[in-house]
């Protein structure tokens, strides 16, 4: 007898997006995190500047970016966790 394997709900999937957030070191004042929704790995990227404001993209798993046109960006902000969370409801839509 197989098991059948339920799919996950939206929840669920943004859960386990969110636990896969860590930081990566940079070399640069900017900051850096990247998380994975299921096998894509996205970067986080958080500037300071005379407009504080956060960026992510699409990534290598090493957390380079590998587009310049970001899918969120939050000016004036520098919560990557807002960052997170608004490029989850895009990335994981309903």
């Amino acid at each position: 007898m197989s098991k059948v394997k339920t799919p996950l709900t939206r929840e669920e999937k943004i859960k386990t997006a969110a636990n896969t957030l860590v930081e990566v070191p940079t070399t640069t004042k900017v900051k850096a995190w990247s998380f994975k929704v299921e096998k894509q790995t996205y970067v986080i990227l958080s500037f300071r500047n005379m407009i504080d404001y956060i960026n992510v993209y699409p990534s290598t798993r090493a957390g380079r970016k590998t587009t310049e046109n970001p899918i969120v960006s939050l000016i004036s902000s520098m919560d990557h966790l807002a960052g997170l969370q608004a490029a989850l409801e895009i990335l994981i839509p309903e």
